[in-house]
């Protein structure tokens, strides 16, 4: 299943379609990968196994129409 789930631990990370995913050093660095946007893979363990998760960046909120 997509998405990331409560007990999750994420282990590593690494730019979608460029493969090749390295450890994460701690959450201070997760940060870092996710603000520099574009799509993350995930390398999480979830009930004893691993499992890959494509994570999207979010669209960026507007004020409203931009003209």
């Amino acid at each position: 299943a997509a998405g990331l789930r409560a007990r999750d631990v994420i282990i590593g990370a690494g730019r979608a379609g460029q493969g090749g995913i390295a450890p994460v050093a701690g959450f201070v660095s997760l940060q870092a990968l996710l603000a520099a946007g574009g799509d993350l893979e995930l390398l999480v363990v979830r009930d004893q196994a691993r499992t890959v998760v494509r994570w999207q960046q979010p669209a960026a909120a507007t004020d409203g129409p931009r003209p």
